[in-house]
C-alpha cells in the first residue's frame, strides 16, 4: 500500500498515471483474489494517506477471467501532495522525491491556478440557490464511497472544505 501511494503522489504531482495491480511486471495478468475487498480497504488507506485529499479512482477490471485493479488520477490541482512526510515526483518511469526546485514549481503552479476564474466568488448566489438535497446526497455518497473523508452534514462546511465556498461567498 505505501509503494502504491508513493506512486500516486508522484503522479499527482506531475501529469497523473495509472497503476494496474493484478498485472506482472512482464504483463502476465495475474489478477487478484477479494478485489472487492481489496478496493474497499485500499480507498480508505489512500485517502488518509495523500494530502491534501486527492481525486483518486479506483475500479475493478476485468481481464482474462481474472480481475485487476485500476487506480487512475490526474495532475493533482492542489499540488504539492504529500505521502509519508515527503513529496514526490516522477522522473521518467520511477518516482523520487521532489528537488526543492521541484517542490518551488509546484507551489508557484498552485499560486496561479488559485486565480482561474472558477475559484473567484460567485456574485449574488446565495445558499438558497442551491440543491441542499443533491449536496447532502453527495455528501453521503462520497463517505460511502470512500471518495471523501468530510464525516460531518454542514453544507457549508463541506462546500469550504473543496474551495466552493470561501471568505462567505460561493466560488464559481
Amino acid at each position: 500500500k505505501e509503494e502504491i501511494a508513493k506512486v500516486l503522489c508522484g503522479f499527482l504531482n506531475n501529469k497523473g498515471g495509472r497503476i494496474l495491480i493484478g498485472v506482472a511486471d512482464n504483463g502476465e495478468i495475474t489478477g487478484l483474489h477479494n478485489a472487492e475487498k481489496y478496493m474497499e480497504q485500499l480507498k480508505i488507506y489512500l485517502l488518509s494517506a495523500i494530502v491534501p485529499e486527492s481525486p483518486i479512482t479506483i475500479s475493478i477490471e476485468p481481464v482474462k477471467s481474472k480481475e485487476i485493479l485500476m487506480l487512475k488520477v490526474y495532475e493533482g490541482s492542489k499540488q504539492p501532495y504529500v505521502f509519508d512526510g515527503s513529496i514526490y515526483y516522477r522522473k521518467g518511469a520511477t518516482t523520487v522525491k521532489a528537488t526543492s526546485q521541484q517542490i518551488a514549481e509546484l507551489i508557484h503552479g498552485r499560486q496561479k491556478s488559485e486565480q482561474h476564474w472558477e475559484r473567484k466568488p460567485a456574485n449574488g448566489v446565495e445558499i438558497e440557490d442551491l440543491d441542499k438535497k443533491l449536496i447532502l446526497s453527495t455528501i453521503k455518497e462520497s463517505r460511502d464511497n470512500h471518495r471523501g473523508n468530510y464525516s460531518g452534514d454542514n453544507i457549508l462546511d463541506f462546500l469550504s472544505r473543496y474551495g466552493l465556498f470561501q471568505n462567505g461567498s460561493f466560488t464559481n
